[in-house]
């Protein structure tokens, strides 16, 4: 069989695969080491292939495995360490729900933690407009969003009186209807004076019409570029993974017996030097088909966790 890895692997990261997808990836990854390296390119570590001879095992041994959590505790040490020193990013649970992007920072021993919150969007505003495609700048939905609605289609709020309806894709192409919007961290002063900084998004969706499995996502993307630029990287794959600095996704499949409003929560470390991050709240059907129905988006909350080291 022909397979396009290229086009594999960026399904994959991007939560679009299917369960036999997944597992044709998976064995690849264990057999050759071509497609390894590949993956590996694509998660942006390449660098952890350049690292101390002490880590080769490790890293033979985290590709071979569907989940972190089964490394030794010696394994995790010699690969972790090479990897601070570079400061590079760690990939967990590689063919699990989730992808988190890690970066290695020194834990300190005594820290206090602190969380800010940045959005706490319920679209309850009824003059709230969006444009399609990709947010030209910060601070402004975009995407699929249409003007909120109240309850519908026998879909109710989950908070308030008002949601917002996700229409069905502009491309026919597009299996997920999208709502995006783009955090300029330079109008966060408080991340200034953390030692480490992490970002939770948290989002509820819900779909019309007869119960089906649904595929709802939340992904985060950490970038050095300001908001203006942004929309130009991610319209460009090529582009996109060889730039982005952090990428998180997380993946909901609903069953059948699962109606009503569904919660998903993605979190992720800013790593030094990020200026805008992109949200991407995505729904559509599991199983490729569109729903009869539409998809509704509510109770959208943004903060920032942030530790700094006590003066104890």
């Amino acid at each position: 069989m022909n397979t396009d890895w290229h086009d594999l692997i960026q399904r994959h990261i991007a939560g679009l695969t299917t369960e036999e997808e997944a597992t044709l990836l998976q064995d690849a990854l264990k057999r050759d080491d071509a497609v390894a390296r590949l993956y590996l390119r694509y998660m942006n570590l390449d660098v952890a292939l350049e690292a101390h001879a002490a880590s080769n095992e490790a890293v033979k041994e985290l590709l071979t495995s569907s989940d972190a959590s089964t490394l030794s505790r010696s394994t995790r040490w010699h690969f972790w360490r090479p990897l601070t020193a570079a400061a590079a990013g760690l990939v967990f649970g590689i063919f699990g729900a989730s992808m988190v992007w890690a970066y290695a920072l020194p834990m300190a021993s005594r820290a206090v933690e602190r969380t800010v919150s940045v959005l706490t969007e319920g679209f309850e505003k009824a003059d709230l407009t969006s444009s399609r495609g990709f947010p030209r700048q910060a601070n402004e939905w975009s995407g699929d969003v249409s003007a909120p609605v109240t309850a519908e289609s026998g879909v109710a709020p989950i908070e308030g009186d008002r949601m917002a309806r996700l229409e069905k894709a502009a491309s026919s192409a597009r299996r997920f209807s999208y709502a995006w919007r783009i955090l300029d961290l330079a109008e966060h002063s408080a991340l200034d004076q953390a030692e480490t900084r992490k970002m939770e998004v948290t989002a509820a969706f819900n779909t019309a019409g007869e119960a089906r499995p649904l595929h709802y996502q939340v992904r985060l993307a950490a970038f050095s570029q300001e908001p203006g630029e942004v929309r130009r990287i991610w319209n460009h794959e090529p582009v996109l993974f060889d730039t982005v600095l952090q990428h998180v996704g997380r993946n909901v499949i609903t069953s059948a017996d699962q109606p009503g409003w569904q919660t998903v929560q993605a979190s992720m470390e800013l790593p030094p030097g990020t200026r805008s991050v992109v949200i991407s709240l995505a729904a559509g059907a599991a199983d490729d088909e569109q729903p009869p129905g539409s998809h509704y988006l509510d109770h959208v909350r943004v903060r920032f966790v942030l530790a700094q080291a006590s003066a104890e």
